[in-house]
């Protein structure tokens, strides 16, 4: 047996960005946007009661502490709403693709063979949108993948079909 180690080129290799990606349901914007909203609120009543029984804090200060949490909410939820356009998840062949991030943009492929569970999660906002998350669980030291926003009928069926092509017999090489 003689030891090979030939050079790939760019150009052989394979091109991922050429996929379609699908979108994340539209109704998963609403649940991040009330998310952010229940944070603001909760954010600001701590803010206002810690204002309140503090004696070094005047008035002022504190209504601008206050107005300027509200304009770091409302920027954040402006980036949210322009990076939730950029979300979008692929299955092929032989992968799982997922793609998100606005300044910071990021596509994560993980192998069906690096894959070690699956499981549906459902939060309580969420649920109300009949939205869910499908968790992929790969395995060793790799990285996890979260797909959050998913019909939940439609993420019942990605989930069968991933634990079909994990748990099928590797072809003989």
């Amino acid at each position: 047996m003689s030891f090979s180690n030939e050079q790939v080129q760019a150009d052989d290799l394979p091109n991922w960005e050429s996929v379609i990606f699908q979108p994340i349901s539209r109704r998963y914007l609403k649940v991040i946007l009330i998310n952010y909203v229940l944070t603001w609120l909760l954010v600001m009543a701590i803010a206002i009661i810690v204002l309140f029984n503090s004696e070094n804090v005047t008035m002022t200060r504190g209504l601008l502490f206050c107005i300027a949490i509200s304009v770091l909410f409302i920027f954040f939820m402006i980036i949210s709403v322009f990076a939730f356009k950029k979300r979008g998840y692929a299955i092929r062949e032989l992968d799982v693709l997922y793609k998100a991030g606005l300044v910071g943009f990021h596509t994560t492929i993980i192998p069906y063979k690096h894959i070690q569970h699956v499981k549906i999660k459902e939060s309580f906002i969420a649920r109300m949108f009949q939205l869910v998350t499908l968790d992929l669980y790969t395995s060793g030291a790799g990285k996890n993948l979260m797909i959050s926003g998913l019909d939940k009928k439609n993420a019942e069926k990605l989930q069968q079909f991933i634990i079909h092509k994990i748990t099928q017999e590797p072809a003989a090489e």
